[in-house]
């Protein structure tokens, strides 16, 4: 019988930190199928996160994919892959479409799913991770570790041709990759510790929604800021006297009520804004937040741009009392 296991989840919270740390790296979020492939001979197995109600084991859909069933079949001798385990997304078209084809193409009976790609083109598989290692268990290693592993045994075998990608990643500056993929229509990213097991300190990033505010007050900036050595100096925003932040807020119940402060403008803007506080008042304005919580408040409220077009009235959380 297949070995079951069940791909890993992104249960780490995010930390802005991570954005630039060297022990993270992102990788892109892909909005498909998640599917584990087994290597074995004479082919590969597919098995999804979910469990059949019927056997109790992970659906097994390899023969909806026979172009990726039949993978590292007919390399060279060298070629052998047995007992490897990848982890992966199944995706159909770029990295940033969405899962709906792909959920039709899985989810049918294999004639259906074959006779769908033969129509509109094959799917891709993008492998992220590598559990085992011919037959061992190596998911106790670093991020690092194994992903060493994967380059070496499929850098040579990956061909956009045969459906089979590696997923790339971003070391560096992680949170412009992940403003790229969002621009492009994509979800976001994972944060991935290369120095953790597998499934540990995964963090999702996921695309941000967007809310219409009013500019309600200003914060100051912060005095004194600390480098990584340990050195203080006094804060850019309060040598220049600067604002720290944007306060916004929305009618709740008939009355403004603030529900953070947000940042993120250019130094220009920030300069302007300062300079006329009392100006900017009243003004709405647009921001990005991760989430907004039962409170009303924003996580990680980010400005976006002025809302000439829209009025402080019809900013509006709720109607009803407070």
């Amino acid at each position: 019988m297949i070995l079951q296991i069940e791909p890993g989840k992104a249960r780490a919270k995010f930390n802005p930190k991570m954005w630039t740390s060297d022990q993270y790296v992102g990788e892109q979020k892909l909005d498909g199928s998640r599917y584990t492939l087994h290597v074995e001979v004479g082919g590969n197995r597919f098995t999804s996160r979910h469990e059949s109600k019927k056997t109790g084991l992970f659906t097994e859909k390899t023969d909806n994919i026979p172009h990726l069933r039949d993978l590292f079949v007919n390399e060279n001798e060298d070629v052998n892959l047995e007992g490897c385990i990848f982890d992966g997304e199944i995706v159909r078209g770029n990295l940033c479409s969405k899962s709906s084809e792909v959920t039709k193409i899985m989810g049918a009976l294999p004639e259906k799913a074959v006779s769908l790609q033969r129509e509109t083109g094959w799917v891709d598989y993008y492998v992220f991770d590598i559990l085992y290692d011919k037959g061992k268990d190596i998911r106790s290693l670093p991020y690092e570790s194994r992903r060493a592993i994967l380059l070496d045994y499929l850098s040579p075998l990956a061909d956009p041709t045969k459906h089979l990608n590696i997923i790339p990643v971003e070391h560096q500056d992680k949170e412009q990759f992940y403003q790229d993929i969002i621009a492009q229509g994509g979800e976001g990213v994972i944060l991935k510790d290369v120095k953790a097991p597998y499934a540990k300190n995964w963090a999702k990033v996921k695309r941000v929604a967007t809310w219409d505010v009013i500019i309600t007050g200003f914060e100051e900036p912060t005095k004194i800021t600390k480098k990584v050595s340990g050195e203080e100096s006094t804060s850019r925003f309060y040598d220049n006297g600067w604002i720290g932040a944007i306060v916004c807020g929305q009618w709740f119940g008939g009355k403004l009520i603030n529900f953070g402060s947000c940042s993120g403008m250019e130094d220009a803007l920030r300069e302007e804004i300062s300079r006329n506080r009392e100006a900017y008042l009243g003004r709405v304005i647009e921001i990005e937040a991760q989430e907004r919580f039962k409170t009303g408040r924003f996580r990680h409220p980010r400005f976006l741009r002025f809302r000439p077009d829209k009025n402080a009235e019809d900013c509006v959380y709720r109607t009803g009392e407070i």
